[in-house]
């Protein structure tokens, strides 16, 4: 660590390639670099390569908590539904921000503390269910994408 502080930490789908054991160290060294820190990380069973530490977004949290930031889920809700932004962006990123930090002014965002976490994007995983031969499937998964269409709208609502 170098002891400088900068105003944006930027770290999108690299901390899956890192071993489990050194996941809390890897966000450890984010949170001192900068009290907002854009992330994203690959979630369990997402294609990839030399993917070793997949996890559901809630285990990102959870270690991001442990450093004293919270999670504002403020991008999601703004690009879920753009489609020139990579599908595992769209369902990975959040932003975390120091607690006892206001330097970026997310004061107004800290409302959307409490995201729903472990979505993941229908587009993607519809390819990796067996839909023809299941029925059941394809109705659960176009109920989800109904709902997380109808939760973005509804987030993006609050921010305007």
């Amino acid at each position: 660590m170098t002891g400088e502080k900068y105003d944006l930490c930027i770290c999108v789908e690299v901390a899956e390639h890192l071993q489990e054991t050194h996941a809390g160290m890897f966000i450890n060294s984010l949170c001192q670099y900068s009290d907002v820190v854009l992330f994203s990380a690959a979630i369990q069973l997402q294609d990839g390569r030399h993917h070793l530490n997949q996890q559901w977004q809630s285990y990102w949290v959870d270690l991001f908590d442990a450093n004293g930031c919270e999670c504002l889920d403020i991008v999601r809700p703004a690009i879920w539904e753009n489609n020139e932004v990579a599908w595992w962006y769209r369902q990975n990123i959040f932003l975390f921000v120091r607690r006892d930090s206001d330097s970026a002014g997310l004061i107004n965002f800290r409302h959307m503390a409490s995201p729903i976490l472990n979505i993941v994007y229908p587009e993607h995983y519809k390819n990796k269910a067996s839909l023809s031969s299941n029925p059941a499937m394809l109705s659960c998964l176009k109920c989800m994408v109904f709902y997380c269409r109808r939760l973005v709208r509804k987030l993006i609502g609050k921010m305007q």
